[in-house]
């Protein structure tokens, strides 16, 4: 019995899929490449098997951004700035992305927090200026936005931040 191209391309989604979870613009990107690959005819089928695919509802980017944004707070803290750098990176549009992010599930202050107390040991020898420096550094490339930044410091450690103007 021979597959159809459809068929080809459904069932390497549902592999894909049982592995990982993907974005629409991730799986449409796979779909492609591997057509290209096995020579199927990908005319009209990704679009049906990504609607399949939402019809069953193993794709939804809405709760894709949710389960991520929950995730790397956990797993891997980042601020709003990486996180939505990575989600467009992955083919989020970016209005979903800010519609989710202004929900406040971000609390930037709270992952700095723990930022720096995971990493604090690393600097105890360093006079407090220097420290403070590393702190910001730490911070920042984590995407944590700098007001947040000067607030951590301000709050939790009492390292008034003197902005010249």
């Amino acid at each position: 019995m021979h597959n159809s191209d459809y068929e080809k391309l459904l069932n390497y989604s549902f592999r894909l899929l049982s592995r990982k979870r993907y974005t629409v613009f991730e799986i449409e990107r796979k779909l492609k490449y591997y057509s290209k690959r096995r020579a199927i005819n990908e005319e009209d089928n990704i679009d049906k098997v990504i609607k399949r695919l939402f019809d069953l509802k193993y794709l939804n980017d809405q709760e894709y951004v949710n389960d991520f944004i929950s995730s790397r707070i956990k797993f891997k803290p980042r601020g709003k700035f990486l996180i939505k750098k990575e989600l467009i990176l992955k083919g989020v549009k970016k209005e979903l992305i800010d519609e989710i992010m202004n929900k406040d599930l971000i609390d930037e202050e709270d992952i700095g927090s723990k930022l720096i107390e995971k990493n604090m040991y690393k600097w105890t020898n360093l006079d407090k200026r220097k420290r403070r420096e590393k702190v910001f550094q730490l911070l920042s490339r984590k995407g944590i936005a700098v007001d947040s930044i000067y607030k951590i410091l301000d709050k939790q450690y009492n390292w008034h931040v003197k902005v010249e103007s």
